[in-house]
């Protein structure tokens, strides 16, 4: 039989099945090497063929697909659902194989719990490549440890690992390990998890109009972030909190706007109202954002329920998915946050599941499968922004895997950001082995959810500001810019320039919170609106055929002696640049 597909045998009450790649017999769950003989039955046989189901490729195929630099795992009867997913990655450069999942076992047989191996399936791939694999997406649902669990579906199974945090969690990174003694991923998995063919579509869909259609605005160098409670302690929430904000508005760079919310509990300047504080999320998503981080206690199926006067607001759940009114300015989530990504339930859906598969949810996202630890979490936070905005030319993967990568490396005292983690974190921890645990528990707990080869809509090209060294209250300020970074001819552009406070130095003093008080909420309210008011003035210039521009920004009258920043952001053509400069101000 020279076909890929699988073998039904039945005789008197029992039945098998066998799945082959090649010329095959029935072998069980033992890898199935090509040229086999097939063994034939009559029908008075006591084992006999009961149907043989095609795959729809030929095992040349699978075998040229193993070769590939990004390798599609889908059920052969949904093939056709990512086609067009392989043809614009090909159109990109990247060699593309598809592969339906029905042939892992076939190629590689069963680990040792009876479940296909995809580690070892993905090892073949890797060594028949040379190397070159480097991302995988599966593109069905996963069960705990075996595909027998629905009947109803093709499913892949995920690897189980105890976790120092309590509990049996699971994972896909198992299967990027190449080598036995060595943690690190060598390439990355993204599932694509879905019950129906539709789902697939509707996911695929969202990532080819992102790439080829998407709007213009500032929401390519937004991020918006959420600080919840962590529930580990007022002590610890708020050492977390305090160093988690300090450490943002450090790393991302000057040219790019984030905008934050917390809940009471934390001493941070961006403190919401709990009322308000999910609608304020699905305006901020609505708005459009590249990037969204929530940091704070999870659930599998929502975000922390806050608790205010009496009452409870949730943030977040995947009964809010409908609410969302997000188009092709979507955002990647990352939810450093416990059990939003614990997707080894087939009858369950965890929230990073629901978000991704819904035609008007996010583009992918990043999830813990059990309980996460802040510790580490902090340590998966600096070390993605620090490959995000120092390298935003690589796909999602690339991002991924290097800071798991990063994750896994010992502090350096040349990095204070990490040595601020260590510090703030050993008072609770104490044992360095145990800290080292749960930084390869990390590397595991957290799965991607949607394409690895995914190319962020962050800014292309970089604008060189040449501003005055200072500039007094209630005067105007000349300065030109220029566009660096783009391709080709640059048409008339918009080039909109701002002047704003520096990040956490606000034009009034935030009064401090005291839960207690009677008039706790006015004082949150004001508190929030003077975080939020942080852009002074807007002008627009138009840019030249080399990209430059010449503009001004008005310093408002009322201005303290301090350093103001100045940011420019340009698109033309599909394109986009961000940059920004600090101007010395004088108040009067």
């Amino acid at each position: 039989v020279r076909l890929a597909g699988s073998v039904e045998y039945g005789g008197g009450d029992q039945g098998w099945n066998w799945t082959f790649c090649g010329y095959c017999g029935p072998r069980g769950d033992a890898a199935l090497q090509a040229p086999e003989r097939v063994i034939l039955c009559t029908p008075r046989s006591a084992i006999r063929p009961i149907r043989i189901t095609s795959l729809g490729v030929t095992p040349e195929a699978v075998q040229a697909a193993l070769t590939a630099q990004f390798l599609i795992l889908v059920p052969a009867a949904w093939a056709g659902a990512v086609e067009p997913l392989a043809e614009k990655r090909r159109a990109e450069g990247l060699t593309v194989g598809v592969v339906p999942c029905e042939a892992i076992r076939a190629l590689a047989g069963a680990g040792p719990d009876g479940a296909p191996d995809l580690r070892g399936f993905l090892r073949l791939a890797h060594q028949t490549g040379g190397g070159q694999l480097r991302y995988v997406l599966i593109c069905a649902d996963a069960t705990r440890d075996r595909d027998t669990l629905r009947s109803d579906l093709v499913t892949v199974p995920l690897h189980l690992f105890d976790a120092v945090t309590p509990g049996i969690c699971g994972t896909d990174q198992y299967a990027a390990c190449m080598d036995d003694n060595d943690p690190v991923p060598d390439i990355t998995i993204g599932r694509a998890s879905c019950e129906k063919r539709s789902q697939l579509e509707a996911m695929v869909k969202k990532w080819i109009d992102y790439a080829v259609d998407r709007p213009g605005g500032a929401w390519r160098k937004r991020l918006s972030l959420a600080f919840g409670t962590g529930q580990h302690g007022a002590q610890q929430d708020n050492v977390i909190s305090k160093g988690a904000t300090t450490m943002v508005a450090g790393m991302i760079p000057g040219a790019y706007d984030f905008a934050a919310v917390s809940s009471p509990q934390l001493p941070t300047p961006y403190t919401c109202l709990p009322p308000n504080l999910n609608d304020l999320l699905l305006s901020r998503f609505e708005e459009g954002c590249v990037l969204f981080a929530y940091a704070g206690h999870g659930w599998t199926e929502r975000l922390e329920l806050l608790e205010w006067q009496g009452k409870k607001y949730p943030i977040l759940g995947k009964d809010q998915i409908p609410k969302l009114r997000i188009g092709n300015a979507r955002p990647v989530g990352v939810f450093f946050a416990c059990n939003t990504g614990q997707f080894d339930d087939p009858d369950r859906s965890c929230l990073a599941e629901e978000l991704v598969r819904a035609p008007n949810g996010f583009l992918a996202v990043l999830g813990c499968s059990g309980l996460s630890h802040p510790y580490s979490d902090g340590i998966f936070a600096k070390e993605l922004m620090g490959t995000v905005f120092t390298r935003p030319q690589w796909r999602l993967g690339d991002w991924v895997t290097e800071a798991r990568r990063r994750i896994l490396a010992p502090s350096a005292k040349s990095d204070p950001a990490r040595v601020m983690i260590d510090a703030q974190s050993q008072p609770f921890l104490k044992d360095p082995a145990l800290m080292a645990r749960l930084r390869r528990d990390e590397v595991w707990l957290y799965g991607l959810f949607g394409d690895p080869t995914l190319q962020i809509a962050l800014p292309e090209g970089t604008i060189d500001l040449d501003l005055p060294k200072d500039a007094r209250a209630g005067t105007r300020f000349t300065f030109t810019g220029r566009v660096k970074g783009w391709t080709g001819p640059i048409g008339r552009g918009p080039a909109v320039v701002t002047l704003e406070c520096e990040r956490l130095h606000f034009l009034e003093k935030q009064a401090p919170v005291k839960l207690d008080a009677p008039d706790v909420a006015e004082v949150i309210s004001k508190n929030f609106g003077i975080a939020n008011r942080i852009v002074l003035y807007t002008n627009t210039a138009t840019l030249g055929p080399d990209g430059s521009f010449e503009t001004s920004l008005v310093v408002p009258d009322h201005l303290p002696t301090h350093k103001y920043v100045v940011k420019a952001y340009a698109q033309e053509g599909g394109r986009a640049a961000a940059g920004d400069g600090k101007i010395q101000v004088f108040g009067k």
